[in-house]
């Protein structure tokens, strides 16, 4: 119980030294463990007014944290080899699934090779989504039960998300991953699948969602429907100015 009930800014304190960051791989690591801690501090406080007999009937564990509500958004990016894989390894997923427990950190990348490296899946697989598939809303609904199934084994007991390659991904590749995961996530959690863009309720309402990328790389898909694309428009209308 004593290691269950550590605090995060500790769990993460201990991580950071065992992988061996140096000070500029923990300041993510920092980030986000003040957010976790605040959020554990004010749960413990919450579960001091909840009789252990309702703590054990919804199944409350020491060191897990509310699975829904946003907690964190952030976008950690870096050349090649400065340490971003090490750091979703060995620090920032097993930080996550300390305190969203064992499936509570989705891990997704651009490639079959980079999922590999994190232990995750494709954003295809996230979704569901076979090859091909088109992205477009009304292709995206679910319109099973079992579809809606499928989508809530990967989605519906997770806390957190990492994605990697952020730069690679196209802008309805990630739209087709915060809907899906909507509907993954919409009976467990209450949600409603037409707020799913809504700021507070984005990412599917995982309360810590991060992106990890290259930002010198460049995107394998058209630049216009790249997650850069509004980046780029507006250097492309500062040089059309410049010129002028």
């Amino acid at each position: 119980k004593a290691q269950q009930e550590r605090p995060p800014l500790d769990v993460a304190r201990e991580l950071c030294e065992a992988a061996g960051l140096n000070r500029d791989q923990k300041r993510p690591v920092a980030l986000l463990a003040k957010k976790l801690q605040t959020a554990w501090l004010q749960e413990r406080q919450r579960r001091e007014h909840v009789a252990a007999s309702e703590r054990d009937a919804l199944g409350m564990q020491a060191n897990y944290l509310p699975l829904k509500g946003r907690l964190v958004r952030m976008l950690v990016y870096g050349g090649g080899g400065c340490g971003k894989t090490l750091l979703v390894n060995k620090v920032i997923s097993k930080l996550l699934q300390h305190y969203y427990g064992p499936r509570g950190c989705i891990r997704i990348a651009f490639s079959n090779k980079a999922a590999r490296l994190i232990k995750g899946k494709t954003g295809h697989a996230i979704c569901k989504l076979r090859g091909g598939t088109s992205l477009t809303t009304p292709h995206l609904r679910v319109k099973s039960d079992q579809e809606q199934r499928n989508l809530a084994i990967i989605w519906a007991p997770a806390g957190a998300g990492i994605k990697d390659e952020f730069s690679q991904d196209s802008g309805s590749m990630a739209h087709a991953q915060a809907l899906r995961g909507t509907y993954g996530r919409a009976n467990a959690h209450g949600l409603v699948p037409e707020q799913y863009a809504e700021p507070q309720s984005n990412w599917a309402s995982l309360p810590v969602w991060m992106h990890f990328g290259d930002h010198l790389q460049f995107p394998p898909i058209p630049a216009s429907g790249s997650l850069l694309a509004s980046l780029e428009n507006q250097q492309s209308r500062e040089q059309r100015v410049a010129v002028q």
